[in-house]
């Protein structure tokens, strides 16, 4: 059962709101029991959250926007008194984002269906697991290849989880003759590279 063993879960939005073969088939009951928090179907009038400050999965994000803009939708809110909100929608309205501890696992729940970068990566080093890169890149990762897709050009540190040699499959070209715990790259905007660690 993934509820175990201090990990922590991320859910968005209408996550476990359908329940096929349960007798509410369709509620936010079924949200509250997925996410481990209270969670209410709500008109928010807002369909971006405003983050607050001082927490620190929120750390270079304070105080900041995100979310979407859309036509009118089902919106959620969260109202369990015992989550850390950590995110209102409008800056001032209902909770729209959250974190609740429970005993073998930490719950977060976001009302909205896109995180940002930054919050992500804190999310992803509070729960101990290995951050391959600082940029706002979208990494892709297994035990013998890393994958990026970069947003922006510039120069990245990728760093590995354990060392070892690096090749560039696209280009063929040796990255790391010798086994290498971090490496460095200039990267063009809106490229891929795939990286085979040997």
């Amino acid at each position: 059962m993934l509820k175990s063993n201090d990990r922590t879960l991320v859910f968005y939005q209408a996550d476990g709101l359908i329940y096929p073969g349960h007798k509410n088939v369709f509620s936010e009951d079924n949200i509250s029991s997925l996410v481990g928090m209270k969670i209410k179907i709500a008109e928010t009038g807002c369909r971006r959250i405003t983050t607050g400050s001082g927490h620190h999965l929120l750390r270079g994000f304070e105080n900041s926007s995100f979310g979407i803009s859309t036509e009118k939708i089902m919106g959620f809110i969260i109202v369990d008194s015992q989550a850390e909100f950590l995110g209102y929608f409008g800056g001032s309205g209902p909770a729209g984002f959250a974190m609740k501890k429970h005993k073998n696992w930490t719950s977060i729940y976001c009302a909205v269906p896109v995180l940002p970068p930054t919050i992500v990566r804190n999310i992803i080093k509070n729960a101990k697991v290995h951050i391959y890169s600082e940029s706002d890149d979208i990494i892709y990762a297994n035990y013998s290849y890393v994958g990026i897709f970069t947003r922006t050009s510039g120069n990245r540190t990728i760093n590995l989880p354990s060392m070892k040699k690096v090749r560039e499959c696209f280009t063929d070209k040796i990255i790391a003759d010798k086994s290498v715990s971090c490496f460095n790259l200039d990267v063009k905007q809106y490229h891929t590279y795939l990286f085979e660690l040997l």
